[in-house]
């Protein structure tokens, strides 16, 4: 199943509310002006660090994205163990809700940034 078809599953209930909404796995995490890390994958002994990390700036259809997302704005990005945020460009990134490949429980989390 494609992303875009996990975005609303309405099923008819027997309640008063009438719809029963599912969200997508990370969509609830955070909101705008939380900040979140996103790792490239799950995390494996022997195998160091992948990440991004920043505020978020916006939540849901963001830009021209095909798929609902955090897009947050970079303030950490580690590849490999190392900190490499000073050689990044692109200070914009897009995390999405969910993915198919490698999604797991903490692939998107809240964190709360050191002062």
């Amino acid at each position: 199943m494609n992303i875009i078809g996990h975005m609303l599953n309405i099923k008819k209930t027997n309640n008063l509310k009438g719809v029963n909404m599912k969200h997508m796995k990370h969509e609830t995490v955070a909101n705008v002006g939380d900040t979140i890390r996103a790792n490239d994958f799950m995390p494996r002994e022997g195998m160091n660090d992948c990440y991004i990390q920043g505020k978020v700036i916006e939540k849901g259809n963001c830009d021209d994205k095909y798929y609902a997302c955090y897009k947050i704005s970079l303030t950490k990005r580690v590849m490999n163990g190392k900190d490499i945020t000073p050689k990044i460009e692109d200070k914009i990134w897009y995390v999405p809700f969910e993915i198919d490949f490698d999604e797991h429980d903490q692939r998107v989390v809240k964190v709360k940034e050191s002062l």
